[in-house]
């Protein structure tokens, strides 16, 4: 169906190194968390400048912690829920069952003890669970974390 990326930048400038990733797997999906370093236009210029490479960024104001591009229009990709490290956004591609992505990038280990580690994955869930319901399906790929 469809070839999806994730990566943690860590905030370095990896524009590049992305843009070469895009094109060698003929990612349709690219989701990124902690890609503060490398400027949405900048990223845009560097993977469209190669052939047939049609790239675009599905920006949601607010969201700074996980940013999504993709070869689909805008209407293919709806925001459904963005909250610091999780966007949830509702995938519907001509020809196929539309679905969830989800894309998580949850607190450090470094920073978060188990039980906060824990109650943010069962908020995660919740989140989940409530999407699922109101788009009454449970077709939801999960990708970061």
């Amino acid at each position: 169906m469809a070839n999806f990326l994730f990566w943690n930048t860590a905030k370095k400038d990896l524009t590049m190194e992305v843009a070469r990733l895009v094109q060698l797997h003929d990612v349709d999906m690219l989701i990124l968390a902690e890609s503060r370093g490398i400027p949405a236009v900048q990223l845009l210029e560097a993977v469209n400048a190669h052939p047939g490479v049609d790239i675009r960024f599905h920006h949601v104001v607010g969201q700074e912690r996980i940013r999504i591009y993709s070869r689909f229009p805008d209407r293919a990709v709806t925001q459904v829920f963005d909250s610091g490290g999780i966007s949830i956004r509702r995938i519907h591609l001509p020809g196929f069952e539309e679905f969830l992505l989800v894309a998580a990038h949850l607190p450090s280990k470094l920073r978060w003890q188990a039980g906060e580690q824990q109650d943010m994955c069962c908020r995660l869930r919740e989140f989940i669970e409530s999407a699922e319901t109101s788009r009454g399906h449970q077709r939801t790929l999960v990708v970061g974390i």
